[in-house]
């Protein structure tokens, strides 16, 4: 029974180290074509302007663009875990 345990345990770990590479290869090669959209100025970060240009001009009155603007300004504070006021492909490839 003791070997049988240790055996899935061996395989369940060999299951999760496995993945783990393809996920870090993903990171690492590079900002996505959405987040270079994003970074208007070129610099390697998008800046809250470039994050809240994405949407526009709110309508004062439209509640629901104002209530995703909202959702998205905390996103962007949330992500920006260096407090820099921009976001790294780092810091957004984690959100």
């Amino acid at each position: 029974m003791a070997t049988l345990i240790v055996r899935a345990s061996i395989a369940i770990l060999l299951a999760l180290l496995s993945a783990a590479p393809s996920c870090a290869r993903e990171k690492w090669q590079g900002p996505s074509t959405f987040f270079r959209s994003l970074d208007e100025s070129r610099d390697g970060f998008v800046s809250l302007s470039e994050w809240t240009a994405m949407y526009g001009h709110c309508d004062p009155n439209d509640e629901t663009c104002k209530r995703s603007l909202r959702s998205s300004l905390v996103e962007f504070h949330c992500g920006d875990t260096n407090g820099d006021q921009r976001l790294s492909w780092s810091e957004y490839y984690d959100m």
